[in-house]
């Protein structure tokens, strides 16, 4: 572990999409196929990348070895990804974690229509949050 200062500007949108399904941690590991993992070096390709910005860190370094087993496990959280990577206004979008959680990076340029498509879809929860960072030995100011 590293210390390194966030790489997320405080302000930053984030929209989180939650399918109302779980999924078993141990069943993802269990499908992982080892020769699929990314060979991304994370302190030399990664870390200086995401160092100098989000914004300038290309997609394919946004890498969550977890997803293709989870995918195998449950397809159709694969197809919400994809659906996700089309809404205009995401400058990235992966699943968290073991899933199901998906987060996307930016907000959708069409709000109402976004809204209308994934947030009145049965089954699903969306939330849209900001990013926000703390000076050093500070709990949390309101901005």
């Amino acid at each position: 572990m590293s210390s390194i200062d966030p790489p997320l500007p405080t302000g930053t949108k984030v929209c989180i999409v939650k399918p109302d399904i779980g999924l078993s941690t141990p069943a993802v590991f269990k499908a992982m196929e080892y020769d699929r993992l990314s060979n991304l070096d994370p302190k030399e390709t990664l870390l200086p990348s995401f160092i100098e910005g989000v914004d300038q860190v290309p997609s394919e370094y946004f890498i969550n070895d977890l997803e293709y087993p989870a995918f195998k496990c449950l397809p159709e959280l694969q197809k919400l990804k994809e659906e996700l990577l089309e809404v205009s206004g995401f400058d990235h979008v992966m699943m968290s974690g073991s899933g199901t959680s998906i987060f996307c990076l930016g907000q959708p340029t069409d709000m109402e229509a976004f809204k209308g498509k994934f947030a009145e879809r049965e089954g699903l929860q969306v939330f849209f949050s900001d990013f926000i960072s703390r000076p050093d030995g500070v709990w949390f100011e309101r901005p």
